[in-house]
């Protein structure tokens, strides 16, 4: 039962913590630096053929709060992308680096313990070896989880839209990841 009880403390000092560093880092006036590296490798194997594919991004993002809880910026993503594809006849390996930039938009709801957000963005990529530039719209929702006054963990649900602008081809999909904030306080 003791240990219940100092575990139940514990969880409330930290979440009433992460609420006090939390009000100050969505006021006007404050900018956040963010980012992820990400990092695939994947492997399909049948029969007939096999396909392997290697992917790693970085992709820092910097917004600017110009009223309380709402935030725009820019958004950067450079990635190195590999595909292998072997059969009984051939294996052919082919190798992307694309490059993307973009705006954002969110808004922080303001809570108790958490601080849930929603954002929609726009990235243009073109990859730097090859003809294929690509439009993206994307809307997002997630957790700011404050470690620190300026330092929040970030799980989020993403759903994304992609159009080859070249190859006439559309892409959709849904990803889950966590990214790191910083918030730039006095």
């Amino acid at each position: 039962m003791t240990k219940k009880c100092i575990f139940a403390t514990l969880l409330f000092a930290i979440s009433f913590n992460s609420n006090l560093f939390a009000q100050e880092a969505l006021k006007k006036g404050i900018y956040s630096l963010s980012g992820s590296i990400t990092f695939t490798n994947s492997t399909n194997e049948s029969k007939y053929d096999e396909t392997k594919s290697l992917d790693i991004f970085v992709s820092p993002a910097l917004t600017y709060f110009f009223i309380d809880n709402l935030s725009a910026g820019l958004s950067l993503s450079y990635g190195y992308y590999e595909l292998t594809f072997k059969d009984k006849l051939r294996e052919v390996t082919y190798i992307q680096r694309p490059f993307s930039i973009g705006a954002l938009v969110r808004y922080y709801i303001s809570s108790t313990k958490f601080i849930p957000f929603v954002e929609a963005g726009y990235r243009y990529s073109n990859s730097i070896n090859g003809n294929e530039d690509m439009n993206t719209l994307s809307f997002a929702g997630g957790i700011n989880y404050f470690l620190s006054k300026s330092v929040a963990l970030e799980p989020y649900l993403e759903y994304k839209k992609t159009n080859y602008i070249v190859a006439d081809q559309k892409i959709s999909g849904v990803s889950v990841g966590m990214r790191i904030n910083y918030f730039i306080v006095d």
